[in-house]
């Protein structure tokens, strides 16, 4: 790898990433993981796939809900749990309005809530 010649280019979405890898017009991908499974579910001709991180998805809260859940100050400390969805379960019901609308990068992303 010391003499690589990488050309990164940033796709506008997930689908079109996809089809471009599988094109064979491009060697490498980033890809999230829900996504590689399922690419490689249907086609399986993958090399290999490595490790890119670890901290895995996020979920940015406003400050509303940040009020009402027991966040710990330290990352690592913070583990899934219900606080969110019960929080938001809540919201909806004191304000008896629409469902609170949460944003998917693509619909493989884990972790999605829909009340």
């Amino acid at each position: 790898m010391k003499y690589a010649d990488f050309k990164l280019t940033q796709m506008k979405n997930w689908d079109l990433l996809r089809a471009y890898f599988r094109s064979g017009e491009v060697d490498m991908a980033f890809v999230m993981s829900p996504l590689a499974m399922d690419m490689f579910r249907k086609k399986p001709n993958f090399r290999w796939i490595g490790l890119m991180h670890r901290d895995g998805n996020a979920l940015a809260v406003n400050d509303l809900i940040k009020e009402r859940i027991n966040l710990p100050k330290k990352r690592i400390n913070r583990k899934p749990d219900a606080q969110v969805a019960k929080t938001l379960k809540e919201l909806y019901k004191e304000d008896n309005s629409s469902p609170t609308q949460i944003g998917m990068p693509h619909l493989l992303s884990l972790g999605a809530l829909f009340i």
